[in-house]
């Protein structure tokens, strides 16, 4: 092993760590000398809580008739510092308590810790707090408070102006972007002011040698450090001070005073024999982290955690700090590539004779170039690859790659390439690559030689890999009925007989493909006499299956009633066959399956037809029924019905509908049917279960009635869709994913309608559905919205006036989502007279972005504006023919405007854009 030593030689500038102090008493709350500023609700100061006589300093900016912008501050009364004894590192701190609700769209809000630069007469942030957008309440002091804590201020370089005149405040601004919002607001407990002293420890004065080379992984880098005299630690239980070092690599293409260093990590905690002021050793294993050959700058870092030290006597405490080193020399740094850089010269692997992995060979990517050899059927250019090679024992290998690691953060799959060679690393034939990890290929030379190409999926030192495991495993032989000249047979029974194989060494089908799945596949093959009942049933539960049943001879087959390709139900019946004729089936599984299952199967009776359904029971039991319905006996003279929740059995000899129930909801039932003559035919209904009980109003006939608010949001209503399954209604319209679980409401309109408005408040759908129908016989559709939200606002226009019509609504997807509330309103047209008399006015423009503008005849004696959901959120009262409402800070909706003029109040409808 090459070891290079990198000499630092380093003066301890200074280490010690003083004890916080709190510096101003007097700047805790309440206190009478802090100075409160700002408005709050149109002039009036108002706080939730005031520092100057209470613990805390609140404020509600929830306030819907409060759109103005609102600066907020409590400012320390004068903190002299000139005489503070601040730990001799003049080094101060803000800690405290806090809630703060930004606001949820524009996050304009600003809440800050802030100092007075007396010199320079201006507030300079010290630490912007951040806040929660969602789940708070407008009593933020009710909320639970968190944490705060400013950076270290140094007020070393501070004039004297500065040290005798340092204030500090809680500044809170609404409208930090500039704008004008409806904001929220915050909560703070009483700050502390403190001292704070930072443990520093310089290293400087770093020597380098100027080159040096790292052979692979295997190599370290050596560092010794020398101590000034003066250094102790503090005895055995700090003796061994937390310690890590790096060693730092810069490119000499980039500013070695730039950011751009890579460094790698050092064995942590050195033993550092500070009392003996030695120059001991530690090692730096670079692992996968070596740079590429280059030159570099050097340089190192170190960080201290809760060590000890007594210096120039000052004995001092624990800290925590990272320093780096200076004076960076720079040097070459050569790395070499691992051996099998190249096609020329792989890594001989050794072929397992299972696959069981036992022998593996170790390899790394770390410090690979890119091979100057073919890339074809490689992922984009690797730059870091390496070759091994083996001889084939067999037509097919699985190869794998493992103990593939993540490096540097980043979880990275490799890729292989394998290519047939003749010696020849300038004409390789490409053979096929891994996904990603392991592959399995097939069609190999036995005795002919292959390379294998190992890379990361993508370029850089983060696909680098060391240690990493390559594995070459011979799976058994292909079974002797992997074609149709060695077909097994197969005896009929009327039972479900396993058949337990494995499809792994199987080979794709030569002799023919499936109609059902012409791609290739895993095949194995069976021969059968058809059954007296001229059908079989296939059976399995191997994923990605198949059967198909041939009549014929090998290479000369028709297929004999269709293929299965992996039904959803695993079960497929095989009709139309001769009793006494040889049928050859082929099992196939689209990937190698191990062990794979299926059955064979012939009935000598005829299964009786059997429907379940569920049937709510909710106004009863509370619960659900089920109902058996027999529509035809097959070959059964009798049948007996069960479940298996204990309930009577239900014998019976004829067609006909049977109940069984009631179940508690959530209950899985299973009904089994048995056939008394022959029990093959017995057949159950798999698991049933109602979760809970469905809705009212699930088809159009039990609509639940809406009543519409007129010129005003309507009353809130509720429901929920879980249950309410499939009313059998057709897609609408504007949407062809219906599957189930809609609702189903009425609303009549006024006279004189305009607008019919449904405004969600919230719902769980992903986006909605809503349909409006004339009538519930033909269902003759009038309106058909999709929105992709899940609380949109739809307007419905083009509505006869006094008419009822039929509302649906639902998931995009027809998914049961839950609750849902929402609440309707329709707009009436203005009359003539309406527009004639003496409360005459005008309003535009409609829809509005910022400024809605109102002219009248009469003075306008008071506007109120609403929200969808009856909540006012403007007023004002103009006392003029014009008026201007500044709608810019409300969210876009719709919003009804009642306007009063001459004692007489007219309702219009405004849309915010």
């Amino acid at each position: 092993m090459k070891k290079i030593t990198l000499m630092c030689f380093a003066i301890l500038a200074f280490c010690w760590q003083s004890n916080a102090q709190i510096i101003d008493e007097n700047a805790s709350w309440p206190n009478a000398a802090w100075t409160v500023t700002g408005t709050y609700n149109a002039g009036a100061t108002s706080f939730e809580a005031d520092p100057t006589v209470d613990d805390r300093f609140s404020f509600d900016d929830d306030d819907a008739g409060n759109p103005n912008s609102d600066d907020i501050a409590a400012e320390s009364p004068i903190i002299d510092l000139t005489p503070a004894d601040l730990g001799g590192e003049n080094l101060m701190k803000v800690s405290g308590n806090y809630f703060f609700r930004e606001v949820v769209l524009n996050n304009e809000d600003k809440l800050a810790l802030q100092w007075w630069d007396a010199d320079n007469t201006v507030w300079v942030d010290w630490l912007v707090l951040t806040g929660v957008t969602t789940g708070a309440t407008n009593e933020y002091c009710s909320a639970t408070l968190g944490a705060y804590e400013s950076d270290a201020l140094d007020i070393s370089g501070f004039s004297a102006t500065q040290l005798s005149g340092f204030r500090y405040r809680i500044f809170y601004d609404d409208d930090a972007d500039g704008g004008n919002g409806w904001e929220y607001g915050f909560c703070m407990d009483s700050p502390t002011l403190v001292s704070s002293a930072d443990t520093t420890l310089d290293f400087y004065n770093l020597q380098f040698p100027q080159t040096g080379t790292i052979d692979g992984v295997e190599e370290f880098l050596v560092f010794a450090q020398a101590f000034e005299p003066g250094i102790t630690d503090q005895g055995s239980a700090n003796a061994a001070p937390e310690i890590e070092a790096w060693i730092g690599f810069n490119d000499m293409d980039t500013d070695p005073s730039g950011a751009e260093w890579t460094w790698v990590a050092a064995v942590p905690n050195p033993s550092w024999d500070f009392a003996g002021q030695n120059n001991d050793e530690y090692q730096v294993d670079l692992g996968s982290e070596v740079p590429g050959a280059g030159t570099y700058y050097y340089a190192s870092r170190f960080r201290l955690n809760g060590a000890s030290f007594t210096y120039g006597g000052f004995n001092t405490g624990s800290g925590d700090g990272v320093w780096d080193g200076t004076d960076d020399v720079s040097g070459t740094l050569t790395v070499n590539p691992p051996v099998n850089d190249e096609c020329d010269d792989p890594i001989a692997l050794t072929v397992n004779t299972d696959l069981s992995c036992t022998d593996v060979t170790s390899g790394t990517t770390v410090s690979a170039t890119e091979s100057t050899q073919d890339a074809t059927g490689t992922s984009g250019e690797p730059n870091n690859d390496v070759w091994f090679s083996f001889t084939a024992t067999s037509e097919q290998h699985v190869i794998s790659l493992e103990n593939v690691t993540a490096v540097i953060g980043t979880a990275t799959d490799m890729g292989m390439t394998l290519y047939e060679t003749t010696g020849d690393c300038d004409a390789l034939a490409f053979v096929q690559t891994s996904d990603p990890n392991s592959m399995t290929v097939t069609g190999l030379t036995i005795g002919s030689d292959y390379v294998l190409r190992v890379y990361g999926w993508a370029t850089g030192a983060a696909t680098a890999q060391t240690n990493f495991e390559v594995c070459v495993g011979t799976p058994p032989p292909p079974p002797p009925n992997d074609d149709c000249a060695n077909a097994e047979l197969i005896v009929i029974s009327d039972i479900c007989n396993v058949i337990t194989t494995s499809t792994f060494s199987a080979t794709e089908g030569t002799d023919e493909l499936p109609s059902c799945d012409t791609s290739g596949n895993l095949g194995l093959w069976y021969t059968f006499e058809g059954p007296a009942s001229g059908e079989v049933i296939f059976e399995s539960a191997t994923p990605g299956m198949g059967m198909v049943i041939y009549d014929g001879t090998c290479g000369a087959f028709t297929e004999a009633d269709g293929c299965a390709n992996d039904p959803t139900s695993n079960t497929q019946t095989f009709s139309g066959l001769t009793p006494g004729t040889t049928y050859y089936a082929m099992f196939w599984t689209d990937t190698a399956q191990d062990p794979a299952e299926f059955c064979l199967y012939s009935l000598n009776c005829t299964p009786a037809t059997v429907n379940y359904t569920i049937v709510d029971d909710c106004a009863n039991s509370g619960g659900f029924n089920i109902d058996v319905e027999i529509t035809d006996m097959g070959t059964a003279t009798g049948l007996t019905i069960s479940d298996d929740q204990g309930s009577a059995d239900q014998n019976v000899t004829m067609t006909g509908t049977y109940t069984f129930g009631p179940y508690v909801n959530g209950t899985d039932v299973i009904v089994t049917v048995a056939d008394d003559t022959d029990a093959a035919c017995t057949q159950d209904s798999g698991t049933i279960t109602q979760a809970v009980c469905p809705p009212d109003n699930v088809d159009c006939d039990t609509a639940e009635a809406v009543t519409l608010g007129i010129n005003e949001a309507g009353p809130e209503v509720t429901g929920t869709n879980v249950g309410a399954g499939d009313s059998g209604v057709p897609d609408p319209s504007c949407n062809n994913f219906y599957d189930g679980s809609d609702l189903w409401y009425s609303f009549t309109t006024p006279a004189d309608v305009d607008v019919v408005t449904l405004d969600i408040a919230s719902s769980g759908f992903s986006s909605t559905i809503s349909v409006i129908y004339d009538n519930c016989t033909d269902l003759n559709e009038i309106d058909c919205d999709i929105q992709f939200t899940s609380a949109p606002t739809v307007d419905f226009e083009n509505l006869a006036s006094n008419t009822t019509y039929i509302l649906r609504l639902y998931d995009f997807s027809g998914d049961d989502f839950g609750p849902i509330s929402f609440n309707m309103s329709a707009t009436t047209a203005l009359s003539i007279d309406d527009v004639q008399g003496e409360a005459a006015f005008t309003y535009y423009p409609n829809p509005v972005k910022n400024t809605l503008t109102l002219n009248a005849r009469n003075t306008i004696e008071n506007v109120t504006m609403y929200n969808m959901l009856g909540q006012e959120v403007l007023r004002s009262m103009p006392n003029n023919v014009d008026s201007e409402l500044d709608m810019s800070s409300l969210q876009n909706g719709t919003y009804f405007v009642k306007v009063t003029i001459a004692n007489i109040t007219k309702t219009v409808r405004v849309v915010k854009q």
